[in-house]
């Protein structure tokens, strides 16, 4: 697994995937977000696009299987998240990974989204982040295993982020 610097291509992945979601859920489609490390300028990232997409109904999102794999995307259900859907895309660089919701699930939609705003204002965190990845990498793992070992930072600074998004929503 390599890791890249976060450019402008990740922006213009975003708004190719952003129009395809739109087709896929039409009205069912509530809010759509670029969240990851690739969504951090100047953060190192795996060549990965994250997005959070957030619906009215989940098991809507059941139906539209066949779109999906139209625009190429594999279809792995809950893919250990109970009320996710989760869609991915790794036959191109970027890739994508696509996460759905419900409108219900807020938890998972506020830790993704404090952590990424959260990194983008804290530069010093992310460039931690950034070397701690690195480190990881360095001494040879697999994506599992890479994601095992940053899973207690990424938890530290979840909590700091929903404290930090908070206080931020009632200024």
């Amino acid at each position: 697994m390599e890791l890249i610097y976060t450019d402008e291509r990740f922006e213009h992945k975003f708004e190719e995937v952003r129009q395809q979601i739109e087709k896929i859920l039409q009205i069912e489609l509530l809010q759509i977000e670029h969240i990851g490390s690739s969504a951090v300028a100047g953060l190192i990232s795996k060549p990965i696009l994250d997005v959070l997409v957030v619906v009215e109904e989940i098991d809507y999102v059941d139906t539209t299987n066949s779109l999906w794999e139209a625009y190429g995307y594999e279809v792995k259900g809950e893919a250990g998240i109970a009320y996710r859907r989760y869609f991915r895309k790794e036959s191109e660089v970027p890739g994508v990974h696509i996460h759905v919701f419900d409108r219900f699930s807020k938890r998972e939609i506020e830790r993704h989204i404090a952590f990424r705003d959260f990194l983008r204002v804290h530069p010093d965190v992310a460039n931690d982040y950034g070397q701690l990845k690195q480190s990881i990498l360095q001494q040879g793992c697999t994506r599992e295993q890479y994601q095992q070992q940053k899973a207690n930072f990424v938890q530290a600074v979840e909590k700091l982020a929903l404290v930090w998004r908070e206080i931020q929503q009632n200024k």
